[in-house]
């Protein structure tokens, strides 16, 4: 059986280190801890995410990766968001293509092409494809300046 009245301020877990208990309980009352990652950034995690090792940070290195992924797509274009630059496509993706989604409007089959860019979507609708992917870079070259294909 677990102990359940741990103390773990103090204790270091990945780039977390345990500060003290914040007062708060998580599911089955668990208890909800205040931490200091290395990077400066306060989180709250539970006891069982930390002697698990399923939180380690802040979630500081995989934004790094992030940024670093998409460093070879763009340069920094302020007010693009990163998530939406890079090459993987959405789980719920049914056209095969990013910014592409297949729609039908009255009985049609039709392409709807989105491109975000400072929390505003911009958008298109096509008959084919390959009208879509045409329209998707003319966005992409209009609203991401330094994006590259």
């Amino acid at each position: 059986m677990p102990n359940i009245h741990q103390n773990l301020v103090g204790k270091q877990f990945g780039h977390l280190t345990v500060l003290r208990d914040s007062g708060r309980r998580g599911q089955n009352n668990a208890v909800i801890w205040e931490c200091l990652c290395d990077c400066g950034r306060h989180s709250f995690v539970t006891t069982g995410s930390l002697n698990s090792g399923q939180t380690k940070s802040c979630g500081h290195p995989s934004l790094k990766a992030l940024h670093k992924a998409v460093a070879k797509h763009v340069a920094e274009t302020p007010g693009t968001n990163y998530a939406l630059l890079n090459s993987k496509k959405p789980v719920t993706n049914t056209s095969g293509e990013k910014n592409i989604s297949i729609v039908y409007r009255n009985g049609r089959k039709r392409y709807r092409v989105a491109v975000t860019y400072k929390k505003k979507q911009h958008n298109a609708m096509c008959e084919t494809m390959e009208e879509a992917i045409a329209i998707r870079e003319d966005l992409r070259e209009i609203y991401w300046p330094n994006y590259k294909k």
